[in-house]
């Protein structure tokens, strides 16, 4: 949507609430609307959409179809409200304030389809491989010609045992003297995959592989993961499971590259642990869409085409739902890139909150080694209102009160100064901050904008005057790193972020194991510049 209002492409804007990520996500784009003076008209499903238009000074008509297009929307309401001289009046009940008709859920209602689960529970009795064998057995559907004992005779024993490290990791495979359940370290030849994920220098990924721990079945919201007995049937077989990740969009400059280059580098390794098919189904968008990132995961889970999920979202909300649904249906997920508040195992990432902190402190030594005495600091970003944005300045601001005496900020992290993706807009609203704000002596940008900064700040004749910081790696933020303009470069290792579902599926189906969080930022300074160049051409080709 930015695209298209900073063009001057919309004058009424119908971004869809449950298509583009629930009311947080329609909310920021309401934000960015108001900047442009771009009107709001959400498409469709007035029980939801009323209530946001209500909530925003912009909005314009709420928009309903006929009963034969939305029988739902006319029959599930019990208390839908009638039109008042053209006004739709909200009801004063909290929440959404809908009361639903009981008789046409009745009508409707479906019978929940029986599960099968994998996994047993309870405590496991003393087991020999012919009764977990049997226990095994007895949990998946007796369906002619699968998984008959005399078929299960035929399976390797080594897919026999991780099936069972799978069952055993989640219910419990034993105890220590105190009663509580046992540990076990990765199998050797994860050992080994990690050596050769270090070899390739994704030493995050190799330390996450090394620290692998059984599974907790037990998920977020309370609920208990059962493996789909379709994706343990293959594994069983020793067929090859279907891999699937999706990232913000293939066609964003060095962040897709590096992203590309991760999945590509680690998808033969998770191989080599378990046999997979990859298959990459991020949007080829200028930006980051997440209809389109949602829509491509859609159509493969809808069919039955995913095994197992690694899902990059754009914020901590946007892809709950999406993420909740394939582990209901017992395919396990694992997220990358920003935090989570969904049921997936694990979510690789930074803490946005502490990377900000993490920054602060990082400038502040600066000063210290420098005789910098910086008094005047701004906070910026291409998308200030997503939830990593506002981590990442909020944990600067906090850093830098409780550090730098006499600290001021020209804005903060509820109006932080826009500054959209494209270079020649980037450039061109930081040129016009430094003249509106010619005390400004230092600049956060919390993504990849910084290099346009350091230009700015050269093109106003600024140099030595003002500095900036900034995410990810790039050439013009090398350029500015050896020129002195910026302080640091903050890299989040997208590569490794990339890399990390193939190998978590692979440690998870076939071990029962669960990769952590080993996400560290590593900081670029003028110390380390040339390595950090080199190793950056080199996954950029």
């Amino acid at each position: 949507m930015r695209e298209l209002f900073v063009n001057g492409a919309v004058d009424v804007c119908n971004f869809d609430a449950s298509w583009g990520g629930g009311p947080t996500a329609w909310r920021r784009v309401a934000v960015l609307a108001d900047a442009f003076d771009v009107q709001l008209g959400p498409h469709e499903e007035a029980q939801v959409a009323s209530h946001l238009l209500a909530s925003v000074p912009h909005g314009t008509y709420v928009e309903a179809f006929s009963p034969t297009r939305d029988p739902i929307y006319w029959g599930l309401l019990a208390n839908r409200p009638s039109l008042q001289d053209g006004q739709f009046v909200l009801p004063t009940k909290p929440g959404l304030g809908w009361e639903l008709d009981e008789d046409f859920i009745d009508k409707y209602r479906a019978q929940r389809a029986k599960r099968y689960p994998i996994v047993i529970s309870g405590i496991f009795p003393p087991l020999t491989w012919s009764t977990l064998v049997e226990s095994l057995l007895e949990t998946i559907p007796k369906r002619e010609g699968v998984m008959s004992m005399k078929t299960m005779q035929l399976v390797p024993v080594a897919t026999v045992a991780a099936v069972a490290m799978l069952v055993l990791s989640g219910c419990g495979s034993g105890s220590t003297d105190n009663g509580g359940p046992s540990t076990s370290s990765a199998p050797a030849d994860l050992g080994a995959s990690a050596a050769e994920l270090d070899s390739l220098t994704y030493d995050q990924l190799a330390e996450s592989l090394r620290t692998a721990a059984p599974a907790s079945l037990e998920l977020k919201d309370g609920s208990t993961f059962t493996l789909k007995p379709e994706i343990a049937e293959k594994i069983a077989n020793g067929e090859p499971i279907n891999y699937v990740i999706s990232y913000g969009s293939k066609s964003i400059p060095l962040f897709s590259q590096q992203y590309l280059t991760g999945y590509d580098d680690t998808l033969p390794i998770a191989n080599s642990i378990l046999p997979m098919v990859g298959k990459d189904v991020s949007p080829s968008t200028p930006g980051q869409d997440v209809s389109a990132q949602i829509a491509g995961i859609e159509a493969l889970l809808n069919t039955g085409q995913i095994d197992c999920l690694s899902i990059q979202p754009l914020d901590d909300v946007s892809m709950t739902n999406i993420t909740n649904k394939a582990m209901a249906q017992g395919i396990p997920v694992f997220t990358v890139g920003v935090g989570s508040n969904a049921n997936e195992f694990s979510n690789f990432t930074q803490v946005s909150y502490e990377e900000g902190k993490q920054s602060a402190q990082i400038l502040i030594d600066w000063m210290a080694e420098t005789g910098n005495d910086l008094k005047v600091f701004a906070v910026s970003g291409g998308d200030p209102s997503a939830t990593w944005a506002q981590g990442r300045m909020s944990g600067f601001i906090d850093g830098i009160t409780e550090g730098v005496p006499g600290a001021e900020f020209i804005n903060g992290a509820s109006d932080g100064l826009v500054t959209t993706y494209d270079p020649a807009g980037t450039y061109d609203v930081y040129k016009a901050f430094l003249t509106g704000n010619p005390d400004v002596q230092f600049i956060q940008n919390v993504d990849i904008g910084a290099e346009h900064a350091n230009r700015a700040i050269q093109d106003s004749n600024r140099t030595g005057e003002v500095f900036t910081l900034g995410w990810n790696l790039s050439e013009g933020q090398f350029m500015g790193i050896e020129d002195g303009t910026q302080v640091v470069a903050l890299d989040q290792a997208w590569s490794q972020q990339a890399g990390f579902g193939a190998l978590a599926c692979a440690a998870f189906l076939r071990d029962g194991l669960v990769m952590p969080n080993t996400q560290e930022l590593v900081p670029v300074t003028s110390d380390n510049v040339d390595a950090a160049r080199e190793a950056l051409n080199a996954i950029l080709g």
